[in-house]
Formats: structure tokens, C-alpha cells, sequence
């Protein structure tokens, strides 16, 4: 069994604000790349998933500790 070549593209960032605000954003298959594998030769597919792009993004606060 060999799998197809995949070339997945993900990222992840985030960026801190004041008083413990955070912004944080992810993508992940931002190519749109395909998986799957076969067995002897790419034409004998044996199984191909589909997954499109995922994007999220949120805020995360953290209380400030005192010094």
C-alpha cells in the first residue's frame, strides 16, 4: 500500500494585546489537498478523501498576575 503524494499547507498565528487579550487564527489544508493510497500503482485507487480548507480564529484572555 502507498499513499499519494501530499503536500498539505497549514498555518496558525497569534498576537498578544494589552491587559491579557489574545487573537488567535488557524488554517489548516489551505491548498485543498487531497489524500488517499493505493496499492501497485496510482491508477488502483484503493481509497481518496476530500477535505476542504478549515479557518477558525478567536480571542483568548488570560488575568495578569501582579508584581
Amino acid at each position: 500500500m502507498y499513499f499519494y503524494s501530499h503536500i498539505q499547507l497549514d498555518g496558525q498565528g497569534s498576537v498578544r494585546w494589552a491587559h491579557g487579550l489574545e487573537f488567535i487564527a488557524y488554517g489548516l489544508n489551505l491548498n485543498n489537498e487531497v489524500f488517499g493510497f493505493y496499492q501497485g500503482t496510482p491508477q488502483f485507487m484503493i481509497q481518496r478523501e476530500y477535505y476542504e480548507p478549515t479557518v477558525a480564529a478567536g480571542f483568548r484572555w488570560s488575568p495578569l498576575r501582579e508584581k
